[in-house]
């Protein structure tokens, strides 16, 4: 399979690079949303799951 080697101009490696910084710092609101739901979700989870081993656990206890 053949290579092909492109060479970028000093500027549009600068315009390339400036882009890059700036998105690296744009505020993505989607993202931000979605990981604070999964947040949410995975500690809803975790009380839940402890709920119901405590549950378990008291139900042990009463039946002996």
């Amino acid at each position: 399979m053949k290579t092909q080697q492109i060479r970028l101009t000093d500027e549009l490696e600068r315009q390339l690079m400036a882009q890059a910084i700036q998105d690296q710092f744009r505020a993505r609101p989607m993202r931000a949303l979605n990981a604070g739901l999964r947040r949410v979700f995975r500690a809803a989870r975790e009380t839940l799951t402890r709920m119901a081993e405590a549950r378990v656990k008291g139900a042990e206890t009463q039946s002996v």
